[in-house]
């Protein structure tokens, strides 16, 4: 299970804190897919992202053109020669 509501409140915590409106979002493996879903389900919270060994399904969140396409994002991803 994803804790999104839990990052979501961060974000909120950061929000209030600061000042700032958006974020950028990182995160390996299980923190990189979390991430990614941020990325798919509330672009608007972010900045930007980068995503290190994450094996995600963008085409089973919505996003038929890969990680970045469209949303004005900018995405890194990082993969290693055996992910």
């Amino acid at each position: 299970d994803w804790d999104e509501a839990g990052l979501l409140a961060a974000l909120d915590d950061v929000e209030a804190a600061s000042g700032l409106r958006r974020a950028w979002v990182t995160g390996f493996s299980g923190g990189g897919m979390l991430a990614a879903r941020m990325i798919a389900r509330h672009p608007a919270r972010l900045r930007g992202a980068v995503l290190q060994c994450a094996n995600f399904d963008w085409w089973g969140h919505g996003l038929s053109e890969g990680p970045a396409e469209g949303l004005g994002l900018p995405v890194r991803v990082v993969v290693g020669g055996r992910d």
